[in-house]
């Protein structure tokens, strides 16, 4: 059936039972009803489709969103959401229907850029009970938007959550601004920006702040060691960032005027943040076996009063079985990861990665492979550990037959793992096991760029075994880039 067909289908269905509740047969009505939400389940183009009253919004919810129209019906409110009568459904409706909308809203938000316009209706549903919810929504929102919904709004939770994304994008913008004048050497080019910059302005910024401690106000002191908290997880010092942040939260000097446990605090949500991203990252590096317990642990010990986002915990157990699954250690691997991703999917309807795995439960396939690297790839600097899990899985997946890679999905996926190793160039994000299996799927330069790397790595760990006296050290006779690469990973402690 073509798409012209299929919308019709869908706004002749809505019409039947338009005509079908008027009769006044109230069993008739029941029956055709139940008739008409199994044709609705075929009907999948819903683009320009308009709910006129809530009895449409009802049964279009009863046809679609408890079945495999979930995300459809969720389109479907969201392209009408400039009517106050879908408004008020979704205002009287459950956490968790909410919930989904907000999360199926957010992929709109970052796929479709929609106008700032459309969007007025998010100052209409917000309440307190949904605050995290909102919290994931504005952290993908736009200057504009954001500026659009704040000058709405009188609601000071809202308010709050707006300016304090509106100063996140300042400092991003402040940041860029600042490594475009002072920009240095390819080379150092990461995810974040470039490395020797982001350690040369935390370095001042520390060495400045020791300077003046005595003249500066304790809300002062904090905000600069939480910039330059963030400027080390940017570098790709995790453990510097987790130590900074650690004694910011405990430094007796501060406890009074800050109130870190108090949720609702800027500060406790800038630092929460940053956790969410250095401890899962740093907990799967340190202790790839049993990361969820060493995040815990660093939760408990080192910032106690924050939580561990549960969907982290969740990628981690994810990580671990996926681990044990590549090295062909756990045998009923691909079943657990099934199970775990169903938890995930339950608990987070927008993630990519879940709902692509719930799928593969039911099809025996993981399909639309080129789509979910690409969202992962996209979210690898707000949550490199889901993008690496994710992106390992894949690899799992194809290495057990339940998916085949095309030479884009391999090369997308070969530079992820470069781009990630270029900001943290530690062996879990390249090394031999992985050039190996998604090399000769990749393109040629890409594979050559990998391969180059860890032939440099290998030279450089066993040159003091290997040169002669008075011969040139064959690390020397490597590229430059490569040379500082190795260094830098020396520096770090990640090799």
């Amino acid at each position: 059936m073509d798409t012209a067909s299929k919308a019709s289908l869908m706004q002749t269905i809505i019409e039947k039972f338009q005509a079908a509740s008027k009769t006044g047969d109230l069993f008739g009505y029941w029956q055709q009803e139940m008739q008409l939400r199994q044709a609705l389940r075929n009907a999948e183009d819903w683009i320009n489709i308009r709910i006129s009253d809530p009895a449409e919004y009802d049964f279009l919810k009863r046809g679609l969103y408890y079945g495999p129209g979930h995300d459809i019906f969720l389109d479907v409110v969201i392209q009408n959401m400039d009517n106050q009568a879908v408004v008020d459904s979704v205002i009287n409706s459950s956490r968790q229907f909410v919930s989904d909308l907000l999360g199926r809203l957010k992929s709109h938000i970052i796929s479709r850029h929609p106008a700032p316009q459309t969007l007025g209706f998010l100052i209409n549903v917000f309440n307190d009970n949904i605050f995290s919810e909102y919290q994931d929504l504005v952290n993908v929102i736009d200057e504009d938007l954001c500026s659009y919904l704040m000058s709405r709004t009188s609601n000071k939770t809202l308010r709050r959550l707006l300016k304090d994304r509106l100063a996140t994008i300042k400092e991003e913008k402040n940041y860029s601004a600042v490594t475009a004048k002072t920009a240095t050497p390819k080379e150092w080019s990461t995810i974040h920006g470039d490395k020797i910059q982001l350690l040369n302005l935390s370095s001042k910024m520390l060495q400045e702040l020791n300077q003046n401690i005595l003249v500066n106000q304790a809300q002062t002191v904090v905000d600069k060691l939480l910039d330059c908290a963030s400027l080390l997880f940017r570098a790709g010092l995790l453990a510097d960032c987790m130590g900074l942040l650690a004694k910011t939260l405990i430094d007796s000097g501060f406890e009074k005027d800050n109130p870190f446990l108090d949720r609702s605090d800027s500060y406790y949500r800038q630092v929460n943040r940053l956790l969410g991203k250095v401890v899962p990252l740093h907990s799967l590096l340190i202790d790839p076996i049993h990361p969820r317990a060493y995040a815990l642990e660093n939760y408990r010990s080192l910032f106690p009063g924050f939580m561990p986002d549960p969907a982290a915990l969740l990628y981690l157990d994810l990580y671990a079985i996926t681990l044990k699954g590549l090295q062909g250690q756990r045998q009923y691997a691909r079943y657990e990861i099934l199970q775990i991703a169903a938890k995930l999917h339950n608990s987070r309807r927008d993630d990519c990665l879940a709902a692509g795995l719930v799928d593969l439960n039911r099809s025996r396939s993981l399909s639309n492979v080129d789509n979910l690297v690409k969202n992962l790839s996209t979210q690898l600097k707000q949550y490199p550990h889901e993008t690496y899990i994710g992106l390992e899985i894949i690899r799992f997946c194809h290495l057990q037959g339940l998916t085949s890679l095309n030479k884009k999905a391999a090369t997308d996926m070969l530079r992820t793992y470069l781009e990630m190793f270029y900001w943290l160039p530690g062996a879990a994000f390249l090394n031999d096991t992985l050039v190996k299996h998604l090399g000769p799927l990749a393109e040629d330069d890409c594979r050559i760029e990998a391969e180059d790397i860890l032939s440099g790595q290998h030279i450089y760990m066993r040159q003091d075994q290997t040169d002669s006296p008075g011969q040139t050290p064959t690390y020397i006779l490597q590229p430059p880039r490569l040379k500082k690469i190795m260094a830098m990973s020396k520096i770090m402690g990640v090799f």
